[in-house]
């Protein structure tokens, strides 16, 4: 098996269930057939990766990747903001995800087809880009993560949230850098967001003087209190957020 920092052996893995597996076989093919039938999204089990990847920069060759392989590789984090939606869209496609379903993907689950609720009008063209992109990025902070939220490690997929550490308007070179995410808890992102918490350098919990001052409260002391001066947590191979990012935060969101 690949180790979590290496490039994937596109024509020797494939995804985790039967189904996966015969949708898979169907990339396998050399790497000249791949480069030339899809370019940057040759398999299931490159977008598995690309959406598990950590310290892309770092990846070294795994054992049967090609020369291909790996310009593939580089590409797509060379280019997220236009590899990502595209990826997105290959998967769904090869799982026959139409827009009133979601793909999950989880190193512990791999691909799950997961129906949405009834929505409006159809998306324009624009809208489904930006919102496959932010599909992109909500799994790779996640799973960047560990699955868990990084203050409470709170586990459960449905109410966790990648927060952007630098807003997703404000700054789009950084929009789908897994580095700019934070995987957090709908309530600890709802505080990051409108700068009732923040992080130090070291990644430790920092309590604005509003939170401070209603700390007497049980949900409080609780949900923030407890979590005061502790570092996040992240697994051991975990691509950490850019620290200049957290500072940025600090200074033009934290309320202090």
């Amino acid at each position: 098996m690949d180790s979590p920092c290496s490039i994937p052996s596109f024509t020797t893995r494939s995804t985790r269930s039967r189904k996966s597996k015969e949708r898979a076989d169907r990339f396998t093919e050399t790497p000249r057939e791949r480069g030339h039938s899809c370019p940057l999204y040759s398999s299931s089990q490159f977008h598995a990766e690309a959406r598990s990847a950590r310290r892309p920069s770092e990846f070294q060759t795994s054992q049967g990747s090609s020369k291909l392989d790996r310009a593939i590789w580089s590409e797509f984090h060379e280019n997220l903001n236009e590899g990502a939606p595209e990826s997105e869209e290959a998967l769904r496609k090869l799982f026959g995800a139409d827009e009133h379903n979601d793909l999950e993907v989880s190193p512990k689950d791999g691909i799950k087809v997961i129906k949405l609720p009834p929505t409006g009008p159809t998306d324009t063209l624009a809208t489904v880009k930006l919102r496959r992109g932010q599909q992109y990025f909500r799994e790779a902070v996640i799973n960047n993560s560990g699955g868990c939220c990084v203050v409470s490690r709170l586990s459960i997929r449905e109410l966790l949230v990648a927060s952007h550490i630098l807003p997703w308007g404000k700054h789009p070179k950084y929009r789908l850098d897994v580095r700019n995410g934070l995987c957090l808890s709908r309530l600890h992102d709802a505080a990051f967001d409108r700068g009732l918490i923040t992080f130090d350098d070291q990644l430790r919990m920092l309590l604005s003087p509003q939170l401070k001052s209603e700390i007497s409260q049980r949900s409080v002391a609780e949900n923030f209190g407890m979590y005061s001066g502790e570092p996040l947590h992240f697994p051991d191979d975990a691509a950490l957020p850019d620290t200049e990012f957290i500072k940025l935060h600090r200074s033009t969101i934290f309320r202090k």
